[in-house]
């Protein structure tokens, strides 16, 4: 069998499937983050946020920096909560989720999150086919200087 030689792409696959066990591993975090914004639990708002915001420094900084500075560096304040929610939402594709895997919460209570369609506009351009993913590119060169300055 050739599962460890170096024509093997075992470590790939290995990689990809890891990936998508740690993404999934978000949804209970996220979607218990969301339920204690909205019951207004601050401690418990606290332990969900120091579980998933770290992991948003891979993603956006500026996005980053305002969750930090909303739900670690400060009390959680509940009138801040559709703004965290934009926040949060907006960076649900660098962990590699959706909102469909976060799902509704209680939709009487908070709007369903979507994911952008693919005509939606970017920087006034209507795309024809799918370029999301084409278009955080600059996300992607971000994590790898993170990964590449991990050791130092």
């Amino acid at each position: 069998s050739d599962t460890c030689t170096e024509e093997s792409d075992t470590v790939e696959q290995l990689w990809h499937i890891n990936n998508s066990l740690l993404s999934q591993m978000y949804v209970p975090l996220l979607q218990m983050l969301i339920h204690n914004m909205v019951q207004g639990d601050v401690k418990r708002v606290r332990m969900y946020a120091l579980a998933v915001v770290p992991q948003f420094a891979q993603c956006r900084p500026s996005v980053y920096r305002r969750l930090k500075s909303a739900l670690l560096e400060k009390d959680y304040d509940g009138s801040k909560r559709n703004d965290i929610l934009t926040d949060l939402q907006s960076l649900y594709s660098c962990l590699g989720i959706s909102c469909k895997d976060i799902g509704a919460y209680q939709t009487d209570v908070l709007g369903a999150c979507g994911d952008p369609p693919v005509s939606f506009p970017m920087a006034e351009y209507i795309p024809s086919s799918p370029v999301r993913e084409y278009a955080e590119l600059d996300l992607d060169i971000w994590n790898m200087k993170l990964l590449l300055n991990y050791g130092e």
